[in-house]
């Protein structure tokens, strides 16, 4: 079990309860599903009396900008956040139409960086990669 405030700490933040509930929430959701701040603010003010989801938007955001939280640009006007675990590369496609975002392998995330270091000299600095697009069910429904 990761310690959160720690991991608050390290980046800088001061460990609230609010930041603690709510990187545990993006953290430890099943199945790799990656939360709407609505999602978010839901589970959390189950957890949180009087929480808001202005101030659940502006942590999320906080937490983006210290690089512990990820933000997918899904669908229209959807916004989707993941925990960036550090240790694991790891991407996303994000359908621009109906907002399913859908979790790449380790495996096409890492020969996809092995291909770009080799053609291009160029190193992937960060763990995560977002590619934005249309999936299989809008494209056959379009």
């Amino acid at each position: 079990m990761r310690d959160y405030a720690t991991t608050l700490r390290d980046k800088g933040l001061r460990a609230t309860s609010q930041r603690v509930v709510l990187l545990k929430l993006v953290a430890e959701v099943e199945g790799h599903h990656h939360l709407t701040a609505q999602e978010i603010y839901d589970q959390a003010s189950q957890t949180l009396p009087g929480l808001n989801l202005a101030t659940v938007y502006r942590t999320l955001e906080g937490l983006h900008e210290v690089g512990l939280v990820d933000r997918l640009a899904a669908g229209l006007d959807q916004v989707h956040y993941s925990y960036r675990d550090p240790e694991h590369r790891h991407g996303h496609l994000c359908c621009k139409l109906c907002g399913k975002v859908s979790e790449l392998e380790y495996e096409v995330v890492e020969n996809l960086a092995q291909l770009i270091e080799a053609k291009y000299n160029f190193s992937l600095a960060d763990n995560h990669l977002g590619l934005s697009g249309i999936c299989g069910n809008c494209r056959s429904s379009n």
